[in-house]
């Protein structure tokens, strides 16, 4: 249900009016814009690139497996990536630029 009290499902209608109402959450709890920004940055990023995590290693496994790795290669090379890359200076987000 939207904030105006419209059913929907549509993700494209609720994930916006999600993020909207974490801002007005946010904001008056005292915290300033670019605090807000910081916090929602990498759930709205993944919502904007329509991906997870586990898409991303999906993806991974098939771009390796389309470039010759037999399947245990593929899903062993994907993990060390994700691993490499999950370090807490790299938030996942970053990683779909």
């Amino acid at each position: 249900m939207t904030r105006d009290g419209r059913r929907t499902d549509d993700p494209t209608v609720l994930y916006p009016d999600l993020f909207a109402l974490a801002r007005t959450g946010l904001r008056d709890r005292g915290l300033t814009e670019a605090h807000i920004d910081d916090l929602l940055a990498p759930v709205e990023g993944r919502w904007t690139a329509r991906t997870t995590p586990a898409t991303w290693k999906r993806d991974r496994v098939g771009s390796r497996l389309d470039a010759g790795d037999d399947l245990t290669a593929a899903i062993s090379g994907m993990q060390q990536e994700y691993i490499r890359r999950a370090e807490p200076t790299e938030p996942f987000v970053d990683w779909l630029e």
